[in-house]
């Protein structure tokens, strides 16, 4: 009766670490064949993106335009659009 339980013991944790090192092994295998896959796919241009529109600020407004270039950025993070996509006309304080 012992050794049948040790038998099944050895048994289970001897298939136990073969699964493991056998999906540790093709996980590496994967990992390597899609980093060379990578290697060899050409590298996705990026178009040169043309600069916002400078927006016209009302009179007597003491708005930077490193303020209002920092805010149009904040925008386009927040609605994930292009800064380009963007037009602010107003810019009113809270």
């Amino acid at each position: 009766m012992v050794k049948s339980g040790l038998l099944v013991f050895v048994l289970g944790f001897g298939m136990v670490f073969v699964v493991l090192a056998l999906l540790i092994f093709m996980i590496r295998l994967i990992s390597l064949v899609t980093n060379q896959i990578n290697k060899l796919k050409p590298a996705k241009e990026v178009p040169e993106l043309a600069p916002a529109p400078a927006a016209s600020l009302p009179a007597g407004q003491d708005l930077t335009p490193e303020a209002l270039a920092a805010i149009t950025a904040a925008l386009a993070q927040a609605l994930n659009k292009d800064v380009g996509q963007l037009i602010i006309r107003d810019v009113k304080r809270v």
